[in-house]
């Protein structure tokens, strides 16, 4: 007779073997629980790390580049070697007239501490940074209220000034800043916007005041020095950092062969890096998840065997009444698809449920490098078939061993 899938005989009898050793069945479930349970968890907080970069890196602009002045190395020109030197607006001026693959190019210039004012409020851990409108272009910020700086401000060293969120609510609460004048060493600047971060990648903008260029140079008193650049390019960002890198050295009288004093740092080199840790990171989670997996299964293949052996009279009995191998192979696969479904199942839920929690936990806190960690759903349904695949590989075994049973010998058996 065939056993038909909905048999309520045969998933009667599949209950009555699994439930015969309670204790054994659930040690052996709770195998392939665990070895579910921990690669539910272990992908979730993968795709949380991989979910927080990606909103660090939101708005980042892999062909982008970072360049900044050091120490020479070499000696060059009748200069020795550990020389120190720095840019300045000429520079900028001199790579863009020779560097054609330049899009846009940011200054940077910065202060930190400066002592911002008002209302009789203080506020000393600021940091002040010089931004052209070509910095927006740039590095990602989210303008809250008001505009960015413009090329008006830029020319006209106009005295007006965004503010990050964080000063905003310090000095003004839920009052309105947008017009109001601040002190920011003893200079009064006017507020035209409200800034926040678009990401942590490039900076805490939420803590900081953004002047223009020319405004933030007499600020300083660094005179026109430059403290680095960044630009993007039209095309390969790798031709463009070697373009500026060759003209830098050439105008300030570095050895055309050091490559310590002019530091360029690529921003697609650190995507690639970061796609090669996150990729290593799944491969080594998927590794140890089967792993701890396959041990849960060999406990199910384990049990049955013994069920097998257990069984071996009864086994024998339908043999010689005419019960066919593949009756009999059908019976032990759904047991061990039961034992493994049940248990794997479990375990996902069990996981998918610890990770939303988490997740819930860590909602409105300030951790950018973790961001909603739950199971994607392409793996959830790459989980289930590897749940039934180990269900049917930990059935294969005692099947083999089953139908190998001679009739008349099992029912010798003693």
């Amino acid at each position: 007779m065939r056993m038909k899938f909905f048999d309520i005989d045969k998933w009667s009898e599949v209950a009555h073997t699994l439930s015969a050793n309670k204790k054994r069945t659930t040690a052996t479930a709770f195998g392939v629980f665990w070895g579910i349970l921990m690669l539910v968890i272990m992908v979730s907080v993968s795709s949380g790390f991989k979910n927080g970069i990606a909103r660090m890196l939101e708005g980042a602009n892999p062909n982008t580049a970072f360049l900044y002045a050091s120490a020479t190395s070499k000696p060059y020109m009748g200069y020795k070697s550990s020389r120190y030197w720095s840019m300045n607006s000429n520079d900028i001026k001199a790579i863009r007239q020779n560097v054609p693959e330049i899009e846009y190019m940011a200054i940077s210039l910065w202060k930190y501490g400066p002592k911002v004012l008002y209302n009789g409020k203080k506020i000393d851990n600021v940091q002040l940074q010089a931004f052209t409108p070509e910095s927006f272009n740039i590095t990602p910020i989210k303008i809250v209220a008001g505009r960015m700086l413009q090329e008006q401000d830029e020319q006209g060293k106009r005295k007006v000034c965004l503010i990050g969120e964080k000063i905003k609510d310090q000095f003004f609460g839920s009052e309105d800043p947008l017009g109001k004048i601040i002190s920011v060493d003893g200079s009064y600047v006017k507020v035209v916007g409200i800034i926040t971060n678009a990401n942590k990648a490039f900076g805490n903008f939420k803590n900081s005041i953004l002047l223009p260029y020319t405004v933030m140079k007499e600020k300083t008193g660094q005179g026109d020095k430059i403290n680095d650049v960044a630009f993007t390019a039209h095309g390969d960002i790798e031709k463009a950092i070697k373009k500026v890198r060759a003209l830098l050295k050439q105008r300030h009288k570095i050895a055309p062969d050091d490559e310590k004093a002019v530091v360029a740092t690529n921003m697609a080199d650190f995507f690639e890096l970061t796609n090669m840790m996150i990729l290593g990171m799944d491969v080594l989670i998927w590794i140890i998840g089967i792993g701890t997996l396959l041990t849960g299964i060999i406990g199910v293949s384990n049990i049955l065997l013994v069920t097998v052996r257990e069984r071996t009279r009864e086994i024998g009995v339908r043999r010689a009444l005419g019960a066919k191998p593949k009756t009999i192979v059908n019976q032990l696969m759904s047991e061990s698809l039961t034992l493994t479904i049940s248990a794997g199942i479990v375990g996902m839920l069990m996981g998918i449920f610890i990770m939303a929690l988490v997740d819930i936990v860590l909602q409105g806190q300030d951790i950018e490098f973790f961001y909603n960690p739950t199971i994607p759903l392409s793996t959830a349904i790459i989980s289930l078939i590897i749940i039934i695949t180990g269900g049917i590989l930990g059935g294969l075994l005692p099947a083999y061993r089953a139908i190998q049973i001679k009739a008349i010998d099992a029912i010798r058996d003693e």
